[in-house]
Formats: C-alpha cells, sequence, structure tokens
C-alpha cells in the first residue's frame, strides 16, 4: 500500500512529500525537473536489469557472486610482459574496469534512483514494477544477486585481489537505501522483497563493521573513511540500528572534521590528488552527508568546531569562492577547471539548512559552469527539497 511520506535518513520525509504533492497538482515550479526526470527514466525502463554474475572478468575466488572491482587508476606494467604488477597513474581510468562490477552498480544504483523517483513523484507503474526487478536480480533473487562483502574491491592484478580501499565502490548504495524508501512509499516494493533486501544489507552492515577490510577502510583519513561512514549510519538506519548509527555519528568530530580539515578550509588528503576539485567537493558533500544524517541523531555536526578552528562551515567557505567561479582554484586538475559541477548545488542546499543561510541556496544560478535551466531541472530539486519546503 502506498503512503505518502518515506522513511528517508539523509532528507526529511515530510517535505519529500510535500513536493511530491506540489507535482501531483501540476506545480510549474517543479515542471523542469519533472520533465527531465521522465526522459531519464524513459531512457532507463528497458535496462538491465544487473547482476554481479553478468561481469566477463573473472573473481579470483572463482564464484561469479563475488563483486569484483578494478582499481581504477591502476594499469598493467608497460615493463612487463604479463603487465604485472599493475602500476598506479592517478586520475587516469583503466578501461579494463568495465570487465568487472564496479561500473554496473553505479549504473544500477543511478537507474533504480530514476525509476524509484519517476514511481514516487509522478505516479508511475511502468517504472515502480521496473525498479523492483532491478532490486530483486542484484540483491535478493538466489541465482544472480550478488555475495554480500566486499572481500574482492579495489582488486589491482599482481598486488592485491582485494582490499579494503575498494569498499568506497559501494558508496551508491547510500542513495539507493533512500530511493529503496521512496520505491517503498511508491507502494511498488512487496513487502517480501523489502525484507529480503534488507536482510541483505544487514549481512553487508555487519561485513562492513567486523571484516579486516571494513576495518581497514573505517580508519581511513580521507574521503574513504567519510564514504566508510555514510554507508554504515545509512544502512544502520534503514535496519532499526540506531545506535551504531549514533556511535559513528559522535566520532565524526575528531575522526573527520579534525583529521580530514585544515583550519584554514583545505582538505589536504584531497586537494593532493590530480582531481582536487572533485575530489575536494565530493568529500565536502560527504561529510554534509554524515551532518544532516546527525542531525536525526541529536549529534550536531554542522555546527562543530575544532579549538584551531576547523569546520565544515570553514571548508565550505574556503571552496565557495571557486564554485562561484570568483577565485582561481589553486589545485590541480587533470584536463583544466571545467566549472564547479552540479554536485555543488547538493551543496548549497545542504549547507543552506545546516548552516541557517537560505541564501545560500539562492546562489545556485552564480555556480560556474551552470545554466539557470540546469539549476531548474536538476533532481535536487524534488529528493532534497530547498529550506523552509515543509
Amino acid at each position: 500500500m502506498a503512503i505518502d511520506e518515506p522513511n528517508l535518513f539523509l532528507t526529511r520525509g515530510s517535505a519529500v512529500a510535500a513536493v511530491r504533492s506540489r507535482v501531483r497538482a501540476a506545480d510549474g515550479h517543479f515542471a523542469p525537473a519533472v520533465r527531465k526526470l521522465e526522459a531519464e527514466a524513459a531512457d532507463v525502463i528497458t535496462a538491465g536489469p544487473w547482476s554481479v554474475i553478468d561481469k566477463k572478468g573473472a573473481a579470483p575466488s572463482g564464484d561469479p557472486h563475488d563483486f569484483v572491482g578494478l582499481s581504477a587508476y591502476w594499469w598493467p606494467n608497460p615493463d612487463r610482459a604479463d603487465g604485472l604488477p599493475y602500476v598506479p597513474r592517478d586520475g587516469v581510468v583503466n578501461p579494463e574496469q568495465e570487465l568487472y562490477d564496479g561500473p554496473a552498480i553505479r549504473t544500477m544504483a543511478d537507474a533504480f534512483g530514476k525509476l524509484a523517483a519517476h514511481a514516487y513523484f509522478c505516479g508511475s507503474v511502468q517504472s515502480g514494477e521496473r525498479a523492483a526487478v532491478v532490486l530483486e536480480r542484484w540483491f535478493i533473487d538466489p541465482e544472480t544477486r550478488m555475495n554480500p562483502h566486499l572481500e574482492y574491491g579495489g582488486y589491482t592484478p599482481g598486488i592485491w585481489n582485494g582490499t579494503g580501499w575498494g569498499i568506497v565502490g559501494t558508496h551508491v548504495l547510500v542513495g539507493l537505501l533512500e530511493a529503496v524508501a521512496l520505491l517503498v512509499a511508491a507502494g511498488h516494493l512487496s513487502p517480501t522483497s523489502h525484507d529480503g533486501f534488507l536482510r541483505w544489507i544487514e549481512a553487508y552492515l555487519e561485513w562492513l563493521l567486523h571484516s579486516d577490510h571494513g576495518r581497514f577502510e573505517a580508519d581511513r583519513p580521507n574521503n574513504h573513511g567519510t564514504a566508510y561512514d555514510c554507508q554504515v549510519m545509512m544502512m544502520a538506519y534503514h535496519l532499526g540500528r540506531e545506535g551504531v548509527a549514533r556511535q559513528v555519528a559522535e566520532q565524526v568530530a575528531y575522526r573527520r572534521i579534525g583529521i580530514q580539515l585544515e583550519h584554514n578550509g583545505q582538505q589536504p588528503w584531497e586537494v593532493a590528488r590530480t582531481k582536487s576539485w572533485g575530489y575536494s567537493s565530493g568529500n565536502l558533500l560527504l561529510l554534509m552527508h554524515l551532518a544532516d544524517m546527525g542531525v536525526r541523531l541529536g549529534v550536531d555536526l554542522w555546527g562543530y568546531e575544532t579549538g584551531d578552528g576547523r569546520s565544515l562551515r570553514r571548508s565550505f567557505d574556503y571552496m565557495l569562492p571557486a564554485a562561484l567561479g570568483r577565485q582561481e582554484w589553486p589545485w590541480q586538475v587533470i584536463g583544466g577547471w571545467s566549472g564547479a559541477g552540479e554536485i555543488w548545488l547538493e551543496i548549497l542546499r545542504r549547507a543552506a539548512g545546516g548552516f541557517g543561510d537560505r541564501g545560500l541556496d539562492q546562489m545556485a544560478t552564480e555556480l560556474d559552469g551552470l545554466s539557470t535551466d540546469q539549476v531548474a531541472a536538476n533532481r535536487i530539486q524534488l529528493t532534497c527539497p530547498a529550506p523552509g519546503m515543509s
């Protein structure tokens, strides 16, 4: 049975339900985003469904149900006939990763998110039913489902069969879990399928919390550690394990803000990368996700500041002038500067709510490289409503 308000963690379900009501009432404010969502859903309605058993590369274990993610920036050694061991080229993606499961899980999660949103906001039965099929094949059907672990993520031939570094590859499950909540609210996921999916999530969460790879990733002082926290908190919340989620949230202040950010706002681990803008923006948004989840748990990360001034606000303020095209970004960006990127639409929206300054959201039309039409049509207008929406 459909319900109006989805059980979301990153965004207030009541605000999303209010947007849905306005969409159903043909509110012109949301028309550009709805048109784009309808086109996106039409593009993926016949795609997939996807499964780890479809990969062309072999799993080191011999079990095709094991997820294998090739380390994206590692390439065959040009000095060896067999190409081993692979060597790093930071920021340059090895096309061999297409033989394995990393691109497939991202494609699957992206398609599922579009279909679930289309079912919830626009009432599409076809999209809702197709989304349920996508979820079933990747997570539930014993013949096709992924084993709930990532022992072979970060696969680097000649070096590692798998490493904790690969866990960042399942960060797409954060958005997917929220999209599942939309699908449930739309009435298109049966209780049996929902329970089967949550059993998979619970098994994976246990692996993240207790495996060697999981504990390794939890200790990373960069975006990998932030993405790990987001996954654990999101999974724990949707499983009703609030104590686990709160324990992670309470550690973010010193483990992430206190270690990853400098007192002047720089993110040293991210600006050292060849794609420094993308990594800095991505990690800032991950930290904001943790802060918004913290609000639901009574943990204030938006207002937290270390004794020497490290804070989300300072890191946001450090990047904002470049995002608006008012200052040059001083760090390396392979291929040159190409604008703030649509990720900054969400950064501004979450900053507006988290810092209590609605004017920040209104800066979206000033972002370098984005048109007014792109801003209006972005799905963020539906799934992460502007502050004040109730």
